[in-house]
């Protein structure tokens, strides 16, 4: 088993939800309305989510220190096993835990982990958004 090498979702802390969304929206850049709450804004790029989500929320997410903004490095998973496996991996690699596998808001589990440099990867299973074979994740099909 290896972390799969790739992206399925880049999630940014931001200090204002509506101002960061206002912002992608004047770059063109489409909102998955669907998927986007008061909360968080989700945005589907090329074969990447963006989440948009306020700093102090996902700090506690991910169970990580808090004063930080946190651009978070996702990867989703088919299955909480998976993201067991991978978060051992990263241990095993020299990564700093977060948390071990917990319940996400909603359904699915997610972990967090940094690397020694301390850029923060989450590891994500959502039955609403499972990966394809490529590791791609679409919001729509």
């Amino acid at each position: 088993m290896r972390l799969f090498p790739g992206l399925s979702v880049l999630t940014l802390g931001v200090s204002s939800v509506d101002r960061a969304t206002l912002f992608y929206e004047r770059l063109g850049w489409r909102r998955a309305r669907d998927a986007s709450s008061r909360a968080e804004t989700l945005f589907e790029l090329n074969n990447l989510l963006l989440r948009l989500a306020p700093s102090d929320a996902l700090a506690a997410d991910l169970g990580a220190p808090d004063g930080h903004v946190y651009a978070v490095h996702g990867q989703h998973y088919g299955d909480e096993q998976a993201i067991r496996d991978a978060l051992e991996q990263a241990e095993r690699a020299g990564a700093r835990l977060f948390e071990g596998v917990r319940a996400r808001p909603g359904p699915g589990a997610s972990a967090a982990f940094c690397d020694p440099d301390g850029h923060v990867w989450e590891l994500v299973y959502d039955p609403r958004r499972l990966p394809a074979a490529d590791g791609s994740v679409r919001l729509s099909e």
